[in-house]
């Protein structure tokens, strides 16, 4: 397996640029780099359009048009140990699997930019997978656009410790099986229960 262009130990931005039909990932940033996609394409790689790994940094961003993960043979973006993906302005679509996966705690930032949009649709399973330890924000000024994917769910959190912040009601329609906060968090405890504290002395 191959890759299309790969960022270690590195900065690099990409501007209009089109990258498409590899043997592997489209893009891999892995081992503390920070790479800016910008109103690049990403499509039709055989596996990942994206991946993000080794607590790099993915942006993912626009100038004139915006960047679009279209149209590749796994994930449209996937990110593991510790990795971000920030998305200022993009277009994550028809990917044979899920849009975004979140693996190992890495994080999903997406950016208050209404009234333009940041979409993560059409994909082959969910929009956005959040995984063990993993954390996704979607904002909510209506630029949150997670919503159409084939699974019939377009934000899961599974494995242990996943959290969200806004995928209940800022994905433009979309579903989910996420909970905020999660059951055992302290702020549901404090308010199902009194505060038990000990007395004055």
């Amino acid at each position: 397996m191959g890759w299309g262009i790969r960022y270690s130990r590195a900065h690099g931005d990409s501007l209009s640029d089109v990258i498409q039909n590899n043997n592997g990932v489209g893009v891999l940033v892995v081992n503390d780099s920070r790479v800016a996609l910008v109103d690049d394409t990403v499509q039709s790689n055989a596996t990942h359009g994206a991946m993000a790994a080794d607590a790099a940094l993915l942006i993912l961003a626009n100038n004139l048009t915006t960047t679009t993960i279209a149209n590749n043979g796994l994930n449209g973006v996937t990110a593991r140990d510790h990795a971000t993906v920030r998305l200022e302005v993009a277009n994550i679509t028809g990917n044979s699997n899920n849009g975004v996966v979140l693996l190992e705690d890495a994080v999903l930032r997406m950016d208050f930019v209404a009234p333009i949009v940041n979409n993560i649709s059409n994909n082959g399973n969910t929009g956005v997978h959040v995984g063990d330890q993993s954390f996704a924000f979607f904002p909510g000024d209506g630029s949150a656009v997670v919503t159409g994917n084939l699974s019939g769910i377009d934000v899961v959190c599974s494995g242990q410790f996943p959290a969200t912040r806004g995928a209940l009601t800022n994905l433009g329609g979309g579903t989910t099986n996420c909970v905020e906060p999660a059951p055992q968090s302290p702020q549901n405890r404090e308010s199902a229960e009194p505060a038990r504290r000990a007395p004055f002395q």
